[in-house]
């Protein structure tokens, strides 16, 4: 299995403007001390935590225009260069396991196509025996197991590899839109 969070390991508390598949130079990327896309180090429980992929971290996006900065209070624990799905749910759990996580926080999970898919409804059957308070997505073509799909994105990065702000934006209206009508 790779080891993600030591990939990161290496860039804690560092900027960066070259990350994953952005090579463009144009973005610069803070990373907190724990390791994940964040201006400050995580010292208190979130009311949002964002899980996932590349997309959650908000590869080729500002800051201020990814997924998670459109919420108060939350915390960004996206990945980037070689990760699974297994290392999303890793990271979900070592959250769970950890002082900032609240029996009150809301967990988004975005689930990529990678070699693992298949294990994605595993993953999310454990994690619902934890909490019921999550919201799993897929991106990608392939539904499994009805996990719905984010929306298709509207336009891309600065490195054209990911989706851009706009997408990132409709993503976490479409998002506050599921949360108020479960609420």
């Amino acid at each position: 299995m790779i080891n993600l969070l030591e990939n990161f390991q290496r860039l804690k508390n560092k900027k960066v403007t070259n990350l994953g598949l952005d090579q463009s130079g144009k973005i610069e990327y803070a990373i907190n001390n724990q390791g994940f896309r964040s201006f400050k180090d995580y010292v208190d429980s979130p009311d949002y935590a964002f899980f996932g992929c590349s997309l959650i971290l908000g590869i080729g996006v500002n800051q201020n225009n990814i997924i998670s900065s459109y919420f108060e209070n939350s915390h960004n624990y996206g990945l980037a260069t070689k990760y699974t799905n297994q290392n999303i749910h890793d990271t979900v759990n070592n959250f769970l396991n950890s002082n900032l996580y609240s029996k009150n926080t809301i967990f988004v999970i975005v689930w990529c196509d990678k070699n693992d898919s298949d294990n994605i409804p595993e993953y999310i059957k454990n994690l619902n025996k934890i909490t019921n308070k999550i919201l799993n997505f897929k991106v990608g073509y392939k539904n499994i197991n009805s996990v719905e799909l984010l929306p298709r994105q509207i336009d891309t990065d600065v490195s054209g590899t990911h989706p851009g702000p706009k997408s990132h934006k409709l993503w976490a209206y479409y998002i506050k839109k599921l949360l108020e009508t479960s609420a």
